[in-house]
């Protein structure tokens, strides 16, 4: 997840959601000690769900996805006018969506919460 957010200049407070996956929930009390040293400098943790499944890809024991926000596209500053068109070489449906939020967020409408 480090490397993720480092590519896409994101910090650690940027992350509104994530996902935990783990094959074994007889391990979450030891999953929630790993997961809260990483938050620990926040005020404020992401929204968090964790789910029990029964298996996952290369057997793996855990697997996480996150959603984050740059702090750029929330505030409608400029910055999300160039992540925009950074992202819109790769014709992504992420690419797409940053366009809206920052063409709406011109007009005054906000998709975001607060």
């Amino acid at each position: 997840m480090k490397a993720v957010r480092a590519a896409a200049d994101m910090r650690m407070e940027d992350l509104i959601m994530v996902t935990v996956f783990t094959a074994d929930m007889q391990e979450f009390a030891s999953l929630n000690k790993i997961y809260s040293s990483h938050f620990d400098s926040l005020s404020v943790y992401p929204g968090r769900a964790a789910v029990g499944i029964s298996a996952l890809a290369k057997n793996a024991r855990v697997e996480l996805t996150a959603i984050a926000i740059l702090q750029a596209v929330r505030s409608g500053h400029r910055q999300a006018q160039g992540a925009a068109a950074r992202a819109s070489g790769t014709g992504s449906r992420i690419a797409r969506w940053l366009k809206r939020v920052v063409s709406e967020s011109r007009m005054g409408a906000s998709l975001l919460p607060g």
